[in-house]
């Protein structure tokens, strides 16, 4: 015997409603309704499902998760040359990958010939899929809870049975795919999943329930969520995008400003001659041998570097440190100080090298550093 009851699950565009119709009666029992996103999709149909008690559903989808397109198709193929002719034409129309079984149609014109008498060449074929993305989520469901989708199902065919689409769905019978006459999508599970009681322990949300389901078919919105989740990904990126460039300016100005405090001069200058007087004793007094002074060697030439630690040191400096740069090839001999070192320190070394080396006549400043004095040996005279 036909059970006359079957149970039917709603997915409309923010909320998911289920309930058992009787079809002889068209009376609803067991009556659910959840809220759900792409998040919380599965767990919220499978709190329904558990609901529901039966292992046969039948999904009616809302307009906008659906593509039904009418399309002229030549008689005279087979089944499988039509089929092929058939998915051709929805791949031009339906911006989406389809997979054979993602898909279905059937004919709606049978009398293949004209008030003329003269057979027609061509007969109209109504073709329908769901939206991927949902079809996906939907399988998923299926391969966790075992369940059995009977039929899957738009608003807009399920209401050619009755002005209610939920109660039109239940009295839906071609169930058959391979019929001609007849349309239908199946869910099938494809490998082992946790069962359902897991599903459902994973969230604790409450049940929702209504007493009368009216599923609101006057209205069509043109946008399906596919595009407004590809509208989300797009202001995602053009955020992402303009932090991107501000950070970019941002650290351009800051390197720019470091470089420029880095490389600051300091003129040194040797004290004028004046031809009345003489320095003091305490202007000539400067101890050299507290200055740490760090030698390298930015010449290529093996043994400058201690060369110009000997000059120093005859000049008065004790504490020289050798080492190479990480230049070669350089021409003059550059100095680095920090910036409390007195020029006349300064002048102490370009007079110990001058003779030998063209040292150059500024000093650039000498930031973080365990030495005092930093000398960057060049070619000589």
């Amino acid at each position: 015997m036909i059970n006359p009851k079957k149970a039917i699950i709603f997915i409309d565009k923010q909320k998911l409603v289920g309930v058992v119709v009787n079809c002889r009666n068209y009376k609803f029992s067991n009556t659910i309704e959840v809220g759900w996103d792409e998040n919380t999709f599965e767990i919220s149909l499978a709190k329904i499902i558990e609901k529901l008690k039966s292992k046969k559903v039948r999904i009616l989808l809302n307009d906008v998760f659906s593509y039904v397109i009418r399309l002229k198709v030549p008689v005279g193929m087979n089944k499988a040359e039509e089929r092929i002719f058939v998915s051709g034409e929805i791949s031009e129309k339906i911006p989406e990958f389809l997979n054979d079984r993602d898909w279905d149609y059937k004919e709606i014109n049978f009398n293949m010939t004209s008030k003329s008498g003269v057979e027609e060449s061509v007969k109209d074929v109504l073709v329908f899929s769901p939206v991927k993305y949902l079809l996906d989520l939907l399988s998923k469901v299926v391969n966790k809870t075992g369940i059995e989708v009977e039929a899957v199902e738009p608003v807009e065919i399920a209401i050619t049975r009755n002005s209610n689409p939920i109660i039109g769905l239940a009295l839906k019978d071609d169930l058959n795919r391979e019929d001609k006459e007849e349309l239908n999508i199946y869910i099938t599970r494809s490998k082992k999943e946790p069962e359902l009681k897991e599903i459902i322990k994973s969230e604790n949300s409450e049940l929702q329930t209504d007493s009368v389901i009216v599923p609101n078919t006057e209205s069509k919105p043109e946008v399906v969520p596919k595009k407004n989740h590809n509208l989300i990904i797009l202001i995602i990126l053009v955020v992402f995008a303009l932090v991107s460039t501000l950070a970019g300016i941002y650290l351009f100005i800051f390197n720019n400003r470091n470089k420029l405090t880095e490389t600051q001069i300091i003129q040194t200058s040797t004290p004028a001659q004046s031809p009345t007087s003489s320095p003091t004793p305490s202007e000539m007094q400067v101890d050299l041998s507290v200055y740490k002074v760090e030698v390298l060697n930015g010449t290529g030439v093996s043994g400058e570097a201690a060369y110009v630690a000997q000059l120093l040191q005859g000049a008065g400096f004790e504490n020289v440190k050798t080492a190479d740069a990480s230049s070669k090839g350089n021409k003059k001999t550059q100095i680095e100080v920090k910036q409390e070192i007195l020029s006349g320190i300064v002048d102490a070394i370009v007079g110990a090298l001058s003779s030998e080396f063209d040292v150059a006549t500024q000093s650039a400043v000498l930031k973080v550093s365990e030495f005092d004095i930093r000398i960057i040996v060049g070619s000589r005279k």
